[in-house]
């Protein structure tokens, strides 16, 4: 009988690749990790695969440093998904371990472009000065960009669909006492809430879909709970985490802790599941093991981390419908699960769950597939992403569903390219703005 793999092992925040790559002991090198990994399903190379990467961790560690340099490019090849974790039936923590790999190698950190990217995302003030300076001058510089570049796939390139950049951000649409500014909280209709909801926004929501923000926090009243946006809260680290610099991702976890009035939820919403992630699971695994004197805050905020369908599968209530179908019946709607709510977060469930009381319109059951994305793999990775997210795109759409929605930053844009790429008639939206359009039923 397989063991519950105990995430407080995690090696992510170690310092030491020798001490990191005591996590590959346990490897047996059958290479199941390799059947269900879709870096390794594109390339075929071993050097891709988590089997062969894990090798390479374990030479390293042992001070072979012929293999440094061939690890320094493989795990720039880790879309990090996490299937290969979950798949161990040795339980070996794969993607942590490169996770953590990426921390303490020299040359550890991918392409000048990743980088630069990773770190714009992960300071609070340069994403809003960014995000009004790319709204007026985008044509300019996505225009001078290398055509080769992953910045120029995703937001230049001929052909391919971006979000259009909000005219303004959630903070600032985001009701307020009009004596003194505050943001109020929003409340359920009967004004008796049962408990309250902190909204951690995340990136995409405070600056790309900010909309999509209001329709989450009407959601939650909707289902009881007294609202609060965490305004003062920034990104939650993950895209530095990432690219390996891990002093980056310490100062916005400290950042974040630090605002978060913890005690005063009942629960702590974001609606991208890459953002639970980083909160749930690797704030506690850096806070223990980096100095921190914040373990016991990072573990608190952790247990009361959830996604919008973990909330809503344990609510039994109706949500009406906001928005009125035009041909009522006739939407079909399918549910794309992401990497990091079903493997980071152990949760594949509460997303269909939620879906099958989808109302107006005919939900269509598909099973999970990885989107390529990866957070900032798709800068660095284009080609091998667009061909990963190609073949997600095909299975969602191969069941006749119009409308997608799911919960993840990094799945929302690479889906919002891909399924117009596939079919320019299919829309990607978010779990929040589907109720709102189709309506929730009661159990």
């Amino acid at each position: 009988m397989t063991t519950k793999r105990d995430k407080s092992a995690s090696p992510v925040g170690l310092t030491s690749i020798s001490r990191i790559a005591e996590s590959t002991d346990a490897c047996r090198r059958c290479g199941l990790c390799s059947s269900v990994c879709p870096v390794f399903d594109v390339l075929g190379l071993e050097c891709a695969s988590p089997r062969g990467k894990l090798q390479l961790v374990a030479a390293a560690g042992q001070g072979d440093l012929s293999c440094t340099k061939e690890l320094e490019k493989a795990l720039c090849l880790c879309v990090g998904c996490g299937a290969c974790s979950e798949r161990c039936p040795n339980l070996v923590m794969a993607k942590e371990t490169l996770l953590a790999a990426k921390q303490v190698l020299p040359g550890k950190r991918p392409g000048r472009v990743f980088r630069i990217a990773a770190g714009l995302m992960s300071r609070e003030k340069t994403i809003s000065h960014a995000a009004g300076i790319a709204k007026s001058l985008r044509p300019l510089w996505a225009s001078s960009l290398p055509d080769d570049q992953g910045l120029v796939m995703r937001l230049a390139k001929p052909g391919a669909r971006f979000p259009k950049l909000a005219e303004t951000n959630l903070k600032k649409i985001w009701p307020r006492n009009e004596k003194n500014g505050k943001p109020v909280s929003l409340m359920p209709r009967d004004g008796s809430p049962n408990a309250i909801a902190g909204i951690f926004p995340g990136c995409i929501h405070t600056y790309l879909t900010p909309k999509a923000g209001i329709s989450l926090a009407r959601v939650l009243a909707a289902a009881g709970f007294r609202v609060d946006l965490l305004e003062n809260t920034g990104c939650c680290g993950l895209p530095a985490l990432s690219a390996g610099n891990t002093k980056q991702a310490q100062k916005a976890m400290a950042h974040n802790l630090d605002v978060i009035d913890i005690e005063k939820y009942s629960v702590i919403v974001t609606p991208c599941a890459s953002c639970a992630a980083m909160l749930k699971v690797h704030y506690p695994a850096l806070a223990s093991k980096t100095g921190y004197n914040q373990a016991g805050i990072a573990e608190r905020l952790a247990a009361k981390v959830q996604v919008l369908s973990q909330v809503l599968a344990k609510h039994t209530g109706k949500i009406a419908q906001r928005e009125k179908v035009t041909k009522e019946g006739t939407e079909t709607i399918a549910y794309h699960t992401p990497c990091h709510l079903a493997k980071a977060l152990g949760d594949s469930t509460s997303g269909p769950k939620v879906m099958q009381r989808i109302e107006n319109a005919g939900y269509r059951q598909t099973k999970p597939a990885c989107c390529g994305q990866g957070g900032l793999f798709g800068v660095e990775n284009p080609e091998i992403s667009g061909k990963i997210g190609s073949k997600a795109a095909k299975i969602l759409l191969g069941t006749g569903a119009s409308t997608v929605a799911t919960e993840c930053s990094g799945c929302y844009l690479q889906l919002y390219d891909l399924l117009w790429r596939e079919n320019r008639k299919a829309e990607v939206i978010w779990l929040a703005e589907a109720i709102e359009r189709f309506g929730l039923a009661g159990t």
